[in-house]
This record gives structure tokens, sequence and C-alpha cells, in this order.
């Protein structure tokens, strides 16, 4: 029998990504979108896996939360786009994660607002914090 990392090497040509959520070092800072609404929303967690449906593009899996507690989970792949957006209910864990992020908002050394949940994920990304 494969492990685990071995299967995802033979599903994705050959490429192993682990799948893991991001540092905590991302958690110090307050990721922020605004969409033209005005309705503000807070990265709560991220994790990155290889796309299960063309199974070579890297796949995000976010949550994000309002200020009034409302959550969604937003994914996509990098390669196909493979999307979807829909409201969610906050395990225990994420919330405590949105009442430590909601706390430090106002903290404006700590706040970064994007224009979207990809552009946020994947700069994070590219700092290597995912």
């Amino acid at each position: 029998m494969l492990s685990e990392d071995s299967q995802n090497a033979a599903d994705s040509g050959g490429q192993v990504f682990v799948k893991k959520s991001a540092t905590s070092s991302w958690h110090r800072r307050v990721i922020a979108t605004r969409v033209r609404s005005g309705l503000v929303t807070f990265l709560l967690r991220v994790k990155k896996s290889t796309c299960r449906r063309c199974r070579f593009g890297v796949h995000f899996d976010t949550v994000w939360g309002t200020a009034a507690g409302e959550a969604h989970r937003i994914t996509w792949c990098q390669t196909c786009f493979n999307a979807d957006c829909s409201e969610v209910d906050l395990s225990k864990g994420l919330q405590r994660v949105w009442q430590d992020t909601i706390s430090r908002v106002d903290d404006p050394s700590l706040l970064t607002y994007w224009n979207g949940a990809r552009s946020a994920v994947e700069e994070l990304d590219q700092q290597g914090l995912v």
C-alpha cells in the first residue's frame, strides 16, 4: 500500500503537495477583503492541497468570517479554477480563531486589506505562509 505522500505523488504526476494549514505566522496578521457593498471578511483558515478534479493544480480551501459572525468557505484551483463558495457554521476551533481575529481588527499595524480572497491567499502562498 502506498503512503499518502506516495499516493499524492502518483496522483499528481510526480509532484507532491502535502496538505497543511497555514503556519501561525500569517495568523499574527489580520487578512481581510472588502467587497463593493462594504462588507469586510477576515481570513480564518486556509489549506492547500492537490486539486482532486484536474489532479495536478493547487487547490485552496479557505474560511472567511464577518464581524457579525457569518462565515463562508471559498475554494478554488489555480489551474482549472474549479471553485465553490458556500455558507458554513464555524467549528469551536474556528470560533476561537474568529474571536481572536475580531479582537485585533482595530490595530492598523496588523490589518491588511485585499480586493478578493484569491489575491490575498495566493500572495500569502507566494510569501511561503501557506
